[in-house]
């Protein structure tokens, strides 16, 4: 801080395009100051990426009030989306671990039941992932909410246990009782053979 030589009482001048003051013999420099908010991520898409200084509600209310007038479009969007917000890294972190622990319950339960790669084994995956899910993508059931992953693994468990292809052990582990048989497409080109045969025959 320098001394205000040469200044008269409470006098001001401009120095280096700041004004500088003798205060109580000391001279000092001015500096406005100012808040900013600049918007990560807005859905409604209206102030998406603007900044404000000194913010009010007005700077925000376009926003707020497209919002309000639909709130059924205000719905948290799936992992990998920029429109799921999370208060924190752990939380973050743990809604991952949640999703990737049901993603893998549901590949050990089919792969239990359909531990191949032949036709018979790969058409038995994808139809237990349509019925519980309504999709065969698995890239789509990836960006679901993990509670959402949860729901359809019960839904595959509930229909094996139905079938009688798995069961509960005594420490309620579930035990595959039956597997889908490994065929491959000639054996089951040379079944739809036999079967039209046998059809012929009758007639």
């Amino acid at each position: 801080m320098l001394w205000g030589e040469g200044l008269g009482k409470g006098g001001l001048r401009k120095a280096g395009g700041a004004a500088r003051g003798n205060m109580g013999g000391m001279l000092g420099k001015y500096k406005k100051v100012w808040r900013e908010a600049t918007i990560l991520k807005d859905r409604s898409t209206l102030i998406d990426g603007k900044t404000f200084k000194n913010p009010t509600y007005e700077s925000f209310a376009p926003s707020i009030e497209a919002m309000m007038a639909e709130p059924s479009t205000d719905t948290p969007a799936p992992e990998g989306n920029a429109g799921l917000l999370f208060r924190t890294e752990e939380e973050k972190a743990e809604w991952k671990k949640e999703r990737d622990r049901w993603l893998e319950e549901i590949e050990g339960l089919l792969t239990s039941v359909a531990p191949g790669q032949t036709s018979a084994e790969k058409k038995f995956k994808v139809d237990a992932l349509h019925d519980a899910f309504g999709t065969t993508s698995w890239t789509a059931i990836q960006q679901l909410h993990p509670d959402q992953i949860q729901e359809g693994y019960d839904r595959i468990k509930e229909k094996l246990l139905d079938a009688g292809v798995i069961v509960y052990n005594a420490d309620a582990t579930i035990a595959t009782v039956k597997k889908v048989e490994p065929k491959d497409d000639l054996t089951i080109e040379a079944e739809i053979t036999e079967k039209a045969k046998k059809s012929a025959k009758k007639k």
